[in-house]
Parts: C-alpha cells; sequence; structure tokens
C-alpha cells in the first residue's frame, strides 16, 4: 500500500545516516569481504520511500557507502532523514547541508520518536510509526514543499496496519554493498526489561505482517542482490510465540525453494558465499537469521 496518490509531485531526497564507529557495525571486518560497505539496509527509510505517492521521484542515499552530494541536494525538493540515537550528530549535520539548500528536511524514526528534543533544527519532527503522521507530512509537502516558519511536530494516533505495509524500497539502495539482508516481521513486545523503550515506542502488544509479505520481502531482497544472511530486526521475534512458530514452515519452504533456485543455471548468481556475523548474547534469541541458501 502507499500513500493516497497527490496530483502535484514532489521530488523527495531519503539520506540514512553514517553510523558512529563502534563494534557493532561491523565496520573494520568489510575490507575482509566482496565490496561491503555497509550493516544492513535501513527498514524505516526504506518503508517510508516506497510509502511515497507512487508519482513522486525518491532518491535514496546510504551515507555508511557515500554521502550525499551537492547534486542529490540540488535534485530534492524535501529531504527525509531516520535513524538511532547513535546517529544523532550524523542526522543533524545532514539537517544543516540541507538547510544550506533551503530545503525542508523531515525527521522520523526511533531516535526522534523518543526524544523529540535533540533535533530543534529539524523543520519537521515524524513522531512515532507509519500511519497518519506520515500521511499529514506528504499532503504538507505536496502543498508546500518549502520550509515552514517553524518546526511542525507530527505525532501518529493511528498506526497503518503491518498488513498494509508496502515492501520496503530495496530496489533504491545498493542491496550488493550490505553485510546483511534485513526484513521485518513484527513491531512491539509484551515484556517491560527495565533497560528497554521499546513498549514505549512500539508497544506491548506485537503487531504483525502475514508470512506472505514476509516471503515477498525475501524474493525481492533476493532480486535486488542479497545473497547471504538476513536479519529480523523486529523488537522481539517471539513477542508472540504463536505468530513465530506460525511463520516458520513458510520460511523453510521459502528456503527450499529459493536453494532450488540458485542451483538452476538462471539462478546461479544467488549462490555466492557472504560473511555470516553472529548475533550479540542479547539479541540471539530474540533477533534470528535465515541463511538466504
Amino acid at each position: 500500500m502507499r500513500a493516497e496518490a497527490i496530483e502535484t509531485v514532489r521530488r523527495i531526497l531519503c539520506v540514512f545516516p553514517r553510523y558512529t564507529s563502534s563494534f557493532g557495525t561491523f565496520e573494520y571486518a568489510y575490507p575482509l569481504t566482496d565490496g561491503v560497505q555497509a550493516f544492513m539496509p535501513p527498514q524505516g527509510l526504506l518503508l517510508i520511500a516506497a510509502y511515497m505517492p507512487a508519482n513522486w521521484p525518491v532518491r535514496f542515499i546510504d551515507e555508511n557507502i557515500r554521502p550525499a552530494s551537492t547534486a542529490d541536494f540540488e535534485w530534492a525538493e524535501a529531504v527525509l532523514v531516520s535513524g538511532m540515537h547513535i546517529q544523532r550528530q550524523q542526522m543533524n549535520d545532514i539537517c544543516r547541508r540541507a538547510h544550506a539548500f533551503d530545503l525542508a528536511v523531515a525527521i522520523g524514526g526511533p531516535s526522534v520518536s523518543a526524544c523529540p528534543d535533540y533535533y530543534p533544527s529539524f523543520d519537521y519532527l515524524h513522531v512515532g510509526e507509519l500511519g497518519d503522521a506520515t500521511d499529514e507530512l506528504i499532503a504538507r509537502l505536496a502543498r508546500d514543499p518549502s520550509r515552514p516558519a517553524q518546526q511542525v511536530v507530527l505525532k501518529t494516533a493511528d498506526r497503518l496496519d503491518m498488513t498494509s505495509f508496502p515492501i520496503p524500497a530495496y530496489q533504491l539502495a545498493d542491496i550488493k554493498r550490505y553485510f546483511l539482508g534485513s526484513i521485518q516481521y513484527s513491531s512491539g513486545c509484551p515484556y517491560q526489561c527495565e533497560f528497554c523503550d521499546i513498549p514505549g515506542l512500539y508497544g506491548r502488544n506485537p503487531r504483525l505482517k502475514t508470512p506472505q509479505q514476509i516471503t515477498a520481502e525475501l524474493d525481492k531482497l533476493l532480486e535486488c542482490g542479497v545473497t547471504g544472511s538476513v536479519y529480523f530486526v523486529d523488537d522481539n521475534f517471539i513477542g508472540n510465540r504463536k505468530a513465530a512458530v506460525d511463520l516458520l514452515p513458510h520460511l523453510i519452504e521459502w528456503q527450499k525453494s529459493a536453494r532450488r533456485r540458485s542451483t538452476s543455471p538462471s539462478g546461479r548468481r544467488f549462490s555466492r558465499k557472504c560473511a555470516r556475523p553472529s548475533s550479540s548474547p542479547s539479541s540471539a534469541a530474540s533477533r534470528p537469521r535465515i541463511p538466504m541458501r
């Protein structure tokens, strides 16, 4: 599902910020791989890119691979940014660079949703998940892409059902440059661990995609060039244990099908091996990886 069609056309530049160097991004292992430059394709920003009206040109830049250029900013009519707290400095830098071209900049994602006060320079704050706030942002940009007189805060009150989510726009990303593929099955977690803000941000009742959506996204990742492992970025993959168990037969059947395709003459491009980093101890049980072959 996309946003409703809008006659006015806007050019949207989605920029994902570079990660601050850390052990968890595996960047020091990239020289040992076959051209890998970044960890995982960002689900949130690619989902938003896919949700834009069909007639709106969208360009995606991951600054872990290359920085947004002068030509990118000159092409755009508005800039969208998303990221986590560890990318705070880089997100504010993207905003500064976009403002140098007098572009309106909107920020969404987990960091701004948890701490809106971290981002006083942005023109639009999108607080919460994909939903009515997203539609309002699109409507505002359609009416007038210029910078508003003061910061506008849009808060999601009505989330879009995950069964209506479009397939993330993987085709806009240079998928072969990522260490892992990424996919999301659910959002939210029923537990209330004292160190975690997920229930506050995304709720305690896990919301789900269908198994058919997941296998369609896996097909899209294969089509775009993923050949190693795919990481489920769910807040807690087993938050709804019955749903997780129900999904597994679909994953098994999909892997069998993908393996058959990888051994056929037309599918041998899927058979290259990629490095597969292990999950951290805190996430190993709740965020599984599946090999693509």
